[in-house]
């Protein structure tokens, strides 16, 4: 019996190791996740081809773009996904003295809208595209677009307009989407 009870304390010490190990490492990638998704690395464009603005916004991002755009960071704005605004849905219209390109892929995902983009930019032969997104989504968006576009991405993150439970939404969503990008989702 001594030796059936010594195995059997031998297993539970085995599996719990193993059980911490793998509470250790999905501590360090979750915590990693959230890391680059709460304070992203942002990049500063002086000149690209276009500046490109996924959907999702809440007027943070197509605002920055804006700014960006007027103070002459690129000549043309692409917004791509459906529109978040009648703001978006009139710039479609035209009447701007920028060029405004507005794509509309299906399904409407962020992996959609790097194809897309980079699509455009291959016909347009661009070699830089600033993303303007949301500072949860910028690792994301830098992840997904350089996958896709053959030249360089820059990323440009705009702070949110809202703060709490939304907030706190928006980079809990973020953490999933990265997640399943860097292990699941590996191609454009």
């Amino acid at each position: 019996k001594i030796g059936v009870v010594s195995r059997a304390r031998t297993m539970w010490r085995i599996l719990a190791g193993v059980a911490v190990v793998i509470v250790v490492v999905v501590v360090v990638i979750l915590s990693v996740a959230a890391a680059v998704v709460v304070s992203p690395a942002t990049d500063q464009p002086h000149h690209v081809d276009a500046l490109v603005v996924p959907s999702g916004d809440h007027g943070e991002r197509l605002s920055r773009a804006l700014v960006l755009l007027h103070q002459g960071v690129a000549p043309v704005l692409v917004l791509v996904g459906e529109p978040d605004s009648t703001e978006d849905i009139d710039l479609c219209h035209g009447g701007q003295s920028f060029e405004v390109v507005c794509l509309r892929p299906q399904p409407d995902d962020t992996r959609q809208e790097a194809r897309a983009t980079a699509r455009l930019a291959a016909s347009r032969h661009w070699r830089t595209v600033a993303v303007v997104t949301s500072m949860p989504m910028v690792t994301r968006a830098r992840l997904l677009f350089s996958r896709c576009f053959a030249g360089t991405t820059e990323v440009v993150g705009a702070n949110l307009r809202f703060g709490g439970r939304p907030a706190f939404d928006a980079r809990f969503h973020e953490v999933g989407g990265l997640l399943y990008a860097w292990f699941w989702a590996r191609s454009c």
